[in-house]
């Protein structure tokens, strides 16, 4: 996947405020389930040249058998630029690695590195919702991956309503009907608090009259079954509430 120029320049951004954490000589791991080979493939190749097959291990054992949250902060510009390109970076799946920034606690980073997270994950987002349909599945994973390290996910659902394309009612009907607004996801079916959040922005006026004037008013949307889809569960959610 091509990614667009602001998701480009904030994972740039991620590169330049990481750099200060250097590689390591040797990155330690669990004697009994990490390898040398692990280690080694680490620092095969500068870090902009090292592929999702040589990080996808490191990505899952990152922190809780592999290296320490200085050791995820190193390979975090590359695990994030690879995933971005539509790379399976992580054994586990990729909710598994942007959740990695809640096990280190990253809201507690310093301000700087805050910033650059949390831009490049609203970059994501606004360039993933507007993904073709047959890439809709990425966006619901990393739309799981935030709610698993964020404790509201409200910010990064508004971007659908904003300057919406074809494109956006199909990712946004992906994760509302086809994936039941994230319970079909297990990674996001945990999570209570956000599950609510999502219903609670799908329910909410804004959302509604939003959407109910693509439907009613533009004759391109209104040949949408995705939409007509995505508004009958939404009316359905409301009269559950």
């Amino acid at each position: 996947m091509t990614m667009s120029e602001k998701l480009q320049k904030s994972i740039e951004n991620l590169y330049e405020v990481f750099a200060k954490y250097p590689l390591k000589e040797k990155i330690q791991g669990c004697p009994h389930c990490i390898s040398d080979e692990a280690d080694n493939v680490l620092h095969s190749k500068p870090l902009r040249k090292l592929m999702a097959e040589d990080l996808s291990y490191f990505a899952a054992k990152s922190m809780t058998t592999f290296g320490d949250e200085d050791d995820f902060k190193h390979f975090l510009p590359r695990l994030f630029e690879l995933m971005s390109q539509g790379e399976s970076v992580c054994n586990y799946g990729e909710e598994i690695l942007i959740g990695k920034l809640g096990y280190a606690n990253w809201t507690e980073w310093n301000e700087v590195e805050k910033s650059a997270v949390e831009n490049f994950l609203m970059k994501l987002i606004r360039y993933s919702s507007d993904f073709e349909k047959d890439k809709a599945y990425f966006t619901e994973t990393f739309l799981a991956g935030i709610a698993n390290a964020v404790e509201d996910i409200t910010p990064y659902l508004n971007p659908w309503l904003e300057d919406i394309s074809v494109n956006k009612i199909y990712t946004l009907h992906y994760l509302v009907v086809d994936c039941h607004y994230g319970m079909s996801n297990v990674y996001l079916a945990k999570l209570p608090a956000q599950r609510k959040q999502i219903k609670d922005w799908l329910i909410s006026e804004n959302t509604v009259s939003t959407l109910e004037n693509l439907y009613f008013n533009n004759e391109r949307f209104q040949q949408l079954s995705e939409l007509s889809q995505m508004l009958d569960l939404i009316y359905d959610l409301q009269k559950s509430n």
